[in-house]
């Protein structure tokens, strides 16, 4: 017999959300109460969860496979444009270019306002001939702004509009200035690079960078120092940004090939 409330041993009744059935445990009649149907439900739907889930890590899993796949491709293309680009430079007539940052995966907003600017010292006096720019994040897109160099504590030396049409692909676009300019072994310099599109616009992202970078230019060593610049307000700095090379030249005494070329400092 079972109490609160009296019943006999086999009697069920409902209690909470579940059946409780009076049962004997040693001489006395005690109210057993049986699975909770709706705790059964909850473990039934987190089994199928957990199922779930492993079917997600699974697919997440082939999607980083996919997605290393893609970054190697990626950085194969990066090398390739990068040897086309030497050949490219020895035509156009530098000797030597500083390879900073190379394309991630991931975008980079410029636009109207927004300066991406790094600072830089060398261990020769070389002729700055240009810079590389990243191209569209997605689809083709054509670009336009201005480039700055200057002694970083001193006066501007180029101001340098540019423009380009890239496809999408993380390549590198060139601009070679019009006057060419010397930076001095020992002195900081800056160069900075503005876009002038009213919009937010994405650019590849470059990463993987050192603050110093050597470069072995007509059987010379020319080690550069990278460091962040005070007038970047867009985020890159010696690590990671924008401005992934710089083309120059390393000749003791190159031909000045225009009347706006500095002397060689001496």
């Amino acid at each position: 017999m079972c109490k609160n409330p009296k019943a006999k041993l086999g009697t069920s009744i409902l209690r909470g959300c579940s059946t409780a059935t009076c049962g004997k445990v040693g001489k006395k009649g005690v109210w057993q109460q049986c699975p909770d149907v709706a705790k059964q439900e909850t473990v039934e739907l987190n089994q199928r969860s957990i199922s779930f889930n492993e079917g997600l890590l699974l697919e997440n899993q082939g999607l980083i496979q996919e997605n290393q796949g893609l970054m190697k491709f990626n950085l194969d293309l990066m090398g390739e444009n990068q040897r086309l680009m030497q050949e490219m430079i020895t035509i156009l007539g530098a000797d030597a270019v500083v390879v900073r940052l190379l394309a991630s995966m991931i975008g980079w907003n410029v636009g109207k306002g927004f300066v991406d600017a790094i600072d830089f010292v060398s261990t020769s006096t070389i002729l700055i001939k240009g810079i590389s720019m990243f191209g569209s994040f997605s689809g083709s897109a054509t670009y336009n702004g201005l480039i700055q160099l200057k002694e970083t504590s001193g006066p501007i030396l180029i101001t340098e509009p540019f423009e380009y049409t890239s496809n999408g692909d993380p390549l590198v676009y060139d601009k070679l200035f019009t006057f060419p300019q010397y930076a001095k072994a020992g002195v900081k310099y800056t160069i900075a690079i503005e876009y002038y599109n009213t919009e937010l616009e994405k650019i590849w992202r470059g990463v993987g960078a050192s603050n110093s970078t050597a470069v072995l230019c007509n059987r010379n060593t020319i080690t550069f120092e990278f460091s962040e610049s005070a007038d970047s307000n867009n985020g890159s700095n010696e690590l990671y940004g924008q401005i992934p090379q710089l083309l120059f030249s390393c000749s003791p005494n190159p031909c000045p090939s225009n009347p706006g070329q500095l002397p060689v400092p001496g």
